[in-house]
């Protein structure tokens, strides 16, 4: 299991969709929940939290269950309508993809912390984006299986032609090409985003087989929800995400990024201390985050890694991957694909 994995919590019940799921394709929902140290009984408490962390367990135990890729499209084809619950029913109970996402978007924080759902258009497209704030990492099985039910969704919703594109920004599995049989529409690997690009005018499309009041029952219900769940530091999210985005633009100073956060450096500064850390702590994590996930599921020479993190020279990259990993970069890449 990778160790790059984000702070914060998880709803335990979004995980009963896929141990169901698993266990219709013949795999021991015993055996699975024990590999990930959950109790079944925790799955059915819409108010247990468990550590996001597990969701990179599951998968791995899927995988290393099944031995098959493509298990994140199969269990995505065997979740059951509503076993999400009241999440799912308000999300289907939306008048337009447009207030499904402002949703989806506001109680996603009973899903998890750190996820972000938003909407971004263009004069022809609109595409569902799913990341997590800060740069942390996204399972690449965990965001196949959520588009496998989305778009299904979508053309329950929407009629065929949903999605007009998918787009993941991991590798591409060797089989790629059976993802595009599956969503019956291109898919493209290594992307910037992970996001299922439709057309413009169905986000104003009123949705098919929608009730309006059950939707408003159901949001008065998760908005009495979500004041029990607890909240990560939007502050620190916010500036792990400037540092993320100014190191992906090459720009790694700590000037840079108190202008992403439009304040001065001397205001990061203080921010950052009084909640006990420094821009120089946070930036050390976001590139052993980064340098992690990168070696294990990216291709990419290690010198062109090296690079893309903002080190100067690729034999410091390896000393700060040695500390951070007890190992060297091709070590590490050797055993994880072992």
């Amino acid at each position: 299991m990778s160790s790059a994995q984000p702070p914060g919590s998880m709803g335990a019940f979004q995980l009963l969709p896929l141990v169901e799921a698993a266990g219709a394709l013949g795999l021991e929902a015993d055996r699975l929940l024990a590999c990930i140290n959950v109790r079944a009984e925790e799955l059915e408490d819409p108010r247990c939290r468990l550590p996001l962390g597990v969701e990179f367990a599951l998968w791995d135990a899927l995988q290393e269950m099944t031995q098959d890729p493509l298990v994140a499209l199969r269990v995505g084809a065997t979740v059951r309508v509503g076993v999400y619950g009241a999440y799912e029913y308000v999300l289907r109970n939306s008048l337009t993809l447009r207030a499904c996402v402002e949703r989806a978007h506001r109680f996603q924080r009973l899903v998890d912390d750190v996820t972000t759902i938003s909407l971004v258009e263009t004069a022809d497209e609109a595409t569902l984006r799913v990341a997590r704030a800060g740069g942390y990492p996204v399972p690449p099985r965990g965001v196949e299986c959520l588009f496998v039910v989305l778009a299904r969704l979508g053309r329950e919703q929407y009629g065929e032609g949903v999605p007009k594109q998918v787009r993941f920004a991991h590798p591409a599995p060797t089989d790629a090409h059976v993802f595009e049989k599956h969503f019956g529409c291109p898919v493209r690997f290594g992307a910037w985003h992970n996001e299922i690009v439709v057309d413009r005018e169905l986000v104003d499309r009123p949705a098919n087989g929608v009730d309006p009041h059950l939707g408003r029952v159901l949001e008065d219900h998760l908005n009495h929800l979500l004041q029990t769940v607890p909240q990560q530091d939007a502050f620190i999210l916010r500036a792990r995400g400037a540092v993320h985005d100014a190191l992906a633009a090459g720009q790694v100073s700590m000037d840079e990024v108190a202008r992403r956060l439009s304040m001065s450096p001397r205001t990061l500064r203080r921010h950052l201390e009084q909640r006990g850390t420094s821009y120089k702590l946070m930036l050390d994590d976001l590139r052993r985050a980064l340098a992690l996930q990168l070696v294990e599921q990216a291709d990419d020479p290690l010198d062109a890694i090296a690079a893309r993190l903002g080190f100067s020279e690729p034999s410091t990259f390896y000393r700060a991957f040695k500390r951070w990993s007890g190992t060297t970069p091709a070590a590490h890449r050797a055993q994880h694909r072992s």
